[in-house]
């Protein structure tokens, strides 16, 4: 019979930590935020902003809150047997005993959980700004890309001339026919 208290105990505990899993995932899913497992890296990375790409990330998303709801049904189930099977065997006053001690021991266990999945939240929430404020680092030119060091002033068409590059060739407007 210990066992078996034991035993309705854990799964109390893994009902908790499934109930706050789901609602991890389910405010990920509502905030377009990505966990760290549904991300994985592509050999081209120019893909990584396709949309194939993100909509194969929110299906992983999507199927693991499914999973993890098929779960908590099935341990739903299974608790609510174990349950009727220790309330039958046990007098009324230690039954409630033991529920309370156990509803007490998931319940710390549930706070010090959702604190961590707080944390997780808006470290995601963080990073998600973070991806979106991000401009990548445009090196930019001086004003003036020519210097001149002599006491000539350059006309207009040398000046553009200088500011294409030594290297660059103005394409001919006539055609070769020959």
């Amino acid at each position: 019979m210990c066992d078996t208290i034991f035993h309705f105990g854990k799964i109390q505990l893994k009902i908790a930590k499934l109930r706050l899993d789901l609602k991890f995932l389910k405010n990920c899913k509502c905030e377009c935020l990505l966990p760290k497992f549904v991300r994985f890296r592509l050999s081209a990375s120019h893909l990584h902003y396709s949309s194939s790409f993100v909509k194969c990330q929110q299906d992983i998303l999507k199927c693991e809150i499914k999973l993890k709801k098929r779960e908590l049904s099935r341990l739903y189930r299974h608790s609510n047997r174990i349950k009727d099977f220790i309330s039958a065997n046990v007098e009324r006053l230690l039954y409630v005993r033991i529920l309370t001690i156990i509803n007490r021991l998931t319940e710390q266990r549930q706070n010090q959980w959702s604190k961590t999945y707080e944390q997780k939240l808006n470290i995601l929430r963080q990073s998600q700004q973070q991806s979106l404020s991000y401009t990548p680092h445009v090196f930019e030119y001086p004003k003036n890309p020519v210097r001149n060091y002599s006491k000539r002033t350059l006309t207009d068409e040398e000046y553009t001339a200088l500011v294409n590059g030594l290297d660059f060739v103005y394409c001919t407007r006539k055609l070769d026919e020959q």
